[in-house]
């Protein structure tokens, strides 16, 4: 709803004080308490006569600007109901494609989604490493997050705290396939964090 705004045509479903219309909410520009607001006129229509602006003198006079505000909305010249429009395309139409868009570039870009997601790779271990990334493995760290207060021990040598960066990359076992692999690939494999996978 942060990005829509209202189409004016009749003016009957928009909140005059309220609703996006003219940019930001009147309420918001002029910063109208809301028992104040319970006094007012609600909605855009009593502002509208034979497809014309009619602002009052005594509000504009309370809230300067108010008219220049409304003109800059043009109004139809026929009937036409109000119409909330999406305000990242030109028609202001939302479409399901409009949506995805809009929704993938709020999240960052990840450098290391699309080695993991391979055809080379079964899904099982790429949702593994997918986890790992995202720090959501079930384990003693992330259940005290939680309010779960366990003992946490490293199940295979007792030495430290079960943490995700110790069970993959720091325990004498993950060590020696780390080490094993780099003998294979003949190249040196050093991890100082996760995502230095």
């Amino acid at each position: 709803m942060l990005n829509t705004s209202w189409r004016v045509g009749d003016g009957r479903k928009i909140n005059l004080w309220l609703d996006s219309w003219c940019g930001n909410s009147l309420a918001n520009i002029y910063s109208i308490p809301p028992q104040t607001l319970q006094t007012l006129p609600v909605y855009v229509s009593n502002f509208i006569d034979n497809h014309q602006w009619k602002i009052l003198e005594e509000l504009n006079q309370t809230y300067p600007n108010l008219r220049n505000l409304a003109a800059q909305v043009i109004l139809p010249k026929h009937n036409t109901a109000d119409k909330l429009v999406w305000q990242h395309t030109n028609n202001g139409e939302l479409t399901l494609k409009d949506a995805y868009s809009f929704k993938n570039n709020s999240y960052p870009k990840l450098n290391w989604a699309k080695n993991i997601w391979s055809k080379d790779i079964p899904p099982s271990r790429s949702l593994l490493v997918w986890r790992i990334m995202w720090d959501k493995l079930q384990k003693d760290e992330n259940l005290s997050s939680k309010g779960c207060c366990l003992p946490s021990m490293c199940s295979l040598y007792g030495s430290k705290a079960e943490t995700t960066f110790h069970l993959f990359f720091e325990c004498i076992y993950a060590v020696n396939l780390w080490c094993w692999l780099a003998a294979i690939l003949n190249t040196p494999i050093h991890f100082q964090s996760i995502e230095d996978i």
